[in-house]
């Protein structure tokens, strides 16, 4: 009988904070990649022989996140009315499945406006979510151990 293969993402959760409460997002079927992309603007002179620029702000980007749609699941039920309420910015806890051996896993703390929050039924499916969240100021990572 062939072992079973323990998946690298397995254990990894996101979360929103909610009244000071680290709540995790149950359903999600994956945390989209996000980290720093630098934007650039041209610096050239008209009498320069090659183009030359110069390093913006870093852009963290934003996630959409997707999974089985749960209406009594407190922190989908709070992405959906974020997403209905203007200038709220909520705090994300990314923690990463911990690696073999390891003591503690890896985790991603942001801010983000919540864009979107999208319910779906389809034949045969299970009811979804899809929430899109821009997010806004660096990312704080912390490595694991």
């Amino acid at each position: 009988m062939a072992g079973f293969l323990f998946s690298p993402s397995a254990g990894t959760t996101l979360a929103v904070t909610i009244a000071n409460s680290v709540t995790t997002i149950s359903g999600c079927e994956a945390i989209p990649e996000f980290g720093a992309e630098k934007g650039t603007y041209d610096t050239t002179a008209i009498n320069d022989a090659a183009k030359s620029f110069g390093a913006d702000l870093p852009d963290y980007g934003e996630i959409t996140l997707s999974g089985i749609w749960d209406s009594t699941d407190t922190a989908q039920a709070h992405l959906m009315t974020s997403a209905a309420s203007a200038q709220t910015v909520d705090v994300f806890t990314a923690t990463f499945a911990k690696k073999s051996g390891g003591t503690n896993a890896a985790v991603a703390v942001f801010n983000g406006l919540v864009l979107s929050f999208r319910v779906s039924a389809t034949k045969n499916n299970a009811q979804k979510f899809q929430s899109k969240i821009k997010l806004t100021g660096a990312v704080s990572f912390t490595a694991a151990t």
